[in-house]
């Protein structure tokens, strides 16, 4: 029998020079679109979804390691940080 481990993050992005609900819709999409291919993760926009502030997402994904998921986690951070330029503010992670 194989473990796995389910790692569940939510992570929050501030969001700078966004001037309207539509432009952060594209951010959105197309950062979501993005880290889905990359990473193989399933991700939805979650919470402060009439803000334009800030940009949520609840990140979900399943793997045999948990290192690897940890590893996930830091490397999600990274690719928002150089797709976006904006900066995670912060990350709620639970692995089990």
């Amino acid at each position: 029998m194989v473990d796995l481990h389910c790692l569940k993050l939510e992570l929050c992005v501030k969001l700078t020079v966004i001037s309207s609900l539509k432009e952060k819709r594209s951010i959105s999409k197309s950062l979501m679109n993005f880290l889905k291919k990359k990473h193989n993760i399933s991700i939805i926009e979650h919470n402060n979804n009439d803000s334009k502030k800030f940009l949520c997402f609840l990140i979900s994904a399943v793997s045999r390691e948990r290192d690897y998921l940890l590893s996930l986690i830091e490397n999600l951070e990274i690719d928002i940080n150089i797709f976006t330029g904006f900066e995670v503010i912060s990350e709620e992670y639970d692995i089990f």
